[in-house]
């Protein structure tokens, strides 16, 4: 026959009470990267600080958006081909501004618009250093 498991130390690790702590954590976690995202995107905004470079960024979507300023936030396009648009806007010279800026709990969204074209809409994930 076999033997009964042993008493495994980890398994006091995965308790309800743990649980609960990490998830409080994780929200106040999420809260601050919120707040801090609020304010890098509000001031881009404020600024006018025009948008001069966007590139890939890892998987899902995500792309690092660069401005003039210095500033460089990691975003994912709302919805098909929209930071692509933005991308093909930069590059011939229209000035693509964040134009809205929007906090709906941990979830921070942008506008950005150019020359009259259709606005797109973006959620921020996080910032990024510039090169």
């Amino acid at each position: 026959m076999r033997e009964p498991p042993r008493h495994d130390s980890f398994d006091d690790l995965f308790d309800e009470d743990l649980r609960v702590r990490m998830a409080v954590a994780d929200a106040d976690h999420r809260a601050t990267l919120a707040s801090r995202l609020v304010t890098t995107v509000s001031l881009v905004m404020n600024r006018r600080t025009p948008l001069r470079g966007v590139e890939a960024f890892g998987s899902e979507g995500v792309c690092r958006l660069s401005f003039a300023d210095g500033t460089v936030v990691l975003a994912r396009s709302t919805g098909k081909g929209g930071l692509g648009l933005a991308a093909v806007a930069v590059t011939r010279g229209s000035a693509v501004l964040v134009t809205r800026m929007m906090r709906d709990g941990s979830v921070v969204r942008a506008v950005v618009s150019w020359d009259g074209h259709p606005p797109v809409e973006v959620v921020v994930v996080g910032t990024d250093q510039p090169r």
